[in-house]
C-alpha cells in the first residue's frame, strides 16, 4: 500500500472533522505511554525513527474508526506491512454503512477506471466515517480524470501532515 491514503487522512485529522479516536487504551499505562511504546516499536520493526511518529498521535487516532484503532495499532507496532494490517481489520470488523457506501463507489470507480487510484480505496476498513465523507465524492466523480483530480486534491490538501506514524 503506498502512503497516499495516510497523507490523505491527515486533512480530516487536522481540520478536526474526524469524530473518532483518542479513547483507546492498549498495552497498559496511559494513552501517552502507549503511543510512545507504539512509535518506538514501529520504529524498531521498520527501521525508522520514533521522533517523527510521536507528535502525530492526535491526527493519527482521529482518522481511525474507534473500534479498529487498538487492533490496527497493535498490528502496526510489529509489522511494516500496512496492507496486512488493513486486511486483518477487514477480516475482523465489518464496514460501517458509510464504509460500505465508499467501498461500493470505489469498486465501481476501479471497474470503470482500471488504471485508477486503487490505494485510495484500499484503506476503507480503517477510516473514520467523517473522513469517508470527504473522500466519497472522488470515486463517484463523473469521469476517471475527475476522480483522479479529486483524489489528488485531497492529497494536496493534506501535504505532509500525519504520515509518519505509519
Amino acid at each position: 500500500m503506498n502512503r497516499w491514503i495516510w497523507r490523505a487522512t491527515g486533512l480530516a485529522a487536522m481540520s478536526g472533522a474526524a469524530a473518532c479516536g483518542g479513547d483507546v487504551t492498549v498495552g497498559g499505562g496511559g494513552e501517552g505511554s502507549f503511543w510512545v511504546s507504539y512509535c518506538e516499536s514501529r520504529a524498531t520493526a521498520c527501521g525508522t525513527t520514533p521522533d517523527a511518529c510521536l507528535p502525530e498521535e492526535t491526527c493519527a487516532r482521529d482518522l481511525l474508526r474507534d473500534e479498529v484503532e487498538a487492533t490496527l495499532l497493535e498490528c502496526l507496532s510489529t509489522s511494516c506491512a500496512q496492507d496486512v494490517c488493513v486486511a486483518q481489520i477487514a477480516a475482523q470488523f465489518p464496514l460501517t454503512a458509510k464504509g460500505a457506501e465508499y467501498d461500493a463507489a470505489c469498486k465501481a470507480y476501479l471497474a470503470a477506471c482500471p488504471g485508477g487510484n486503487n490505494d485510495a480505496c484500499s484503506s476503507t476498513p480503517i477510516l473514520a466515517d467523517s473522513l469517508l465523507d470527504q473522500l466519497l465524492p472522488c470515486p463517484s466523480a463523473p469521469s476517471c480524470a475527475e476522480a483522479i483530480s479529486c483524489f489528488d486534491a485531497v492529497t494536496a490538501e493534506t501535504s505532509d501532515v500525519c504520515r509518519d506514524w505509519i
